[in-house]
């Protein structure tokens, strides 16, 4: 969404530019933006807020803080160092990135079809010949595979 650097503060992650440009409203709550504030973001984006917004709209700033004090690109950036500590160490985009492909799965297996469509995948793939076995690895790939 935006190329500026995260930091492992200590109530989480924080980009400074952001926390610089909504420091005026220190312990308040944030706005919430109007829709003509996103008309120039692109609609997978927008869509993209929308859900973040429903997910993670309605928790308090200390819930969000523990959250991201499980995750473990938070962790990895701090290196060990005590919850009071302060720290600016950035927080890998990879591992973030790594981070959100483990949500994304774990929301896909959370949604009420999940075990009846990967059963039924699973039959039709089996049910076929393969014409070479599935290497170390190569598990995820497979089942993306059958379902496109």
């Amino acid at each position: 969404m935006f190329k500026e650097e995260i930091q492992a503060w200590r109530y989480g992650p924080v980009c400074p530019a952001a926390y610089k440009f909504y420091s005026d409203f220190e312990a308040k709550q944030l706005p919430i933006p109007r829709q003509e504030s996103l008309s120039g973001l692109p609609s997978e984006k927008k869509e993209l807020l929308a859900e973040i917004w429903q997910y993670f709209g309605n928790y308090h700033a200390y819930r969000l803080s523990d959250m991201t004090h499980a995750e473990f690109p938070w962790k990895k950036a701090r290196k060990g160092l005590p919850p009071e500590e302060s720290s600016t160490e950035p927080i890998l985009l990879d591992d973030m990135k790594a981070l959100g492909y483990q949500k994304l799965d774990l929301i896909e297996q959370e949604h009420p079809a999940y075990k009846a469509a990967m059963s039924e995948v699973l039959k039709e793939a089996l049910a076929t010949e393969s014409s070479h076995p599935i290497g170390k690895g190569e598990v995820h790939d497979w089942l993306n595979s059958l379902l496109d």
